[in-house]
């Protein structure tokens, strides 16, 4: 009994070694096929892309649509935003956060016909809802403003 025990141990043992021994090899697996899924991803969704859209965000919430500073201003946080070092971070983060499965997911989307379809159509959709979001934001920071809380009416009073 003793030596199926000793034995168990061992194998126990043996077992450890090589699941920690074996790990790295299976993690760098991992990290080149998730990886690769970000570089397909890519392909279809360039960080330079979502970058250029941030900007474009900041651009509208700053200028008018005819402010003639306005292109002068995108052009100058373009030249001001290392692409190469912004798409290096996003690489990074992606193979951090997202899984295997999560990449495989996103590749899959955005690749497939509706994903595409879909994503032209985002910017139609955000020309619609920002402005009426932005207006509701604007009367709320505005009542927010100029209109006192209870707290404030009750110190106020007569």
């Amino acid at each position: 009994m003793r030596h199926l025990i000793i034995s168990f141990l061992f194998l126990a043992a043996l077992l450890v070694v090589t699941e920690v021994v074996a790990a790295p090899g299976a993690a760098d697996k991992n990290t080149a096929l998730k990886k690769e899924l970000v570089l397909k991803l890519y392909e279809v969704q360039p960080p330079r892309k979502m970058i250029d859209a941030s900007i474009e965000a900041v651009a509208n919430s700053r200028y008018g649509a005819d402010d003639p500073d306005r292109e002068e201003f995108i052009s100058r946080m373009q030249l001001a935003v290392d692409y190469d070092v912004m798409e290096q971070k996003s690489t990074e983060f992606m193979l951090e956060i997202f899984t295997v499965p999560e990449l495989q997911a996103m590749v899959d989307y955005f690749t497939s016909e509706t994903g595409q379809s879909i994503q032209s159509k985002m910017d139609d959709y955000k020309a619609k809802m920002v402005p009426e979001l932005r207006k509701m934001m604007d009367a709320a920071l505005m009542d927010a403003i100029t209109t006192p809380t209870p707290a404030d009416a009750a110190t106020n009073s007569p």
